[in-house]
């Protein structure tokens, strides 16, 4: 999924007033998560290693994860929520997200093999 196209699907279904250069931020927290969280502890994580969006980013860059484009418009749901101070909203976007982060998560995890730190573990 590209930014431009994770922006357009949340303004369609959840109209809002926030910039494209705030969804971006957004965005780019987000894929600062996966690569900190799931890329990073893992073997084969991709080359370019993610920091942040510039800000003049090209709508059309690829955001970091295939394949879960639910994960990133559940994200964007509970950041404008979360805002806009529709807190019980919000509660229910975030379990969204959660749910769709833990399947990407979760899949990651089966397919590529974590780092192990040096440390291996001894079977007597």
């Amino acid at each position: 999924m590209k930014i431009i196209e994770a922006i357009g699907i949340i303004d369609e279904l959840k109209p809002n007033s926030y910039s494209q250069d705030r969804k971006v931020e957004w965005l780019s927290a987000l894929d600062s998560m996966v690569q900190r969280f799931v890329f990073d502890k893992h073997q084969g994580a991709p080359e370019t290693r993610f920091e942040k969006y510039p800000n003049d980013v090209d709508p059309n860059t690829k955001l970091l994860v295939d394949n879960h484009d639910q994960m990133y418009i559940r994200w964007l749901a509970a950041q404008i929520d979360l805002n806009q101070g529709e807190y019980v909203k919000y509660n229910n976007s975030i379990d969204m997200f959660n749910a769709e982060w833990d399947n990407f998560e979760g899949e990651y995890n089966r397919t590529h093999k974590p780092l192990t730190g040096g440390k291996g573990r001894f079977i007597y």
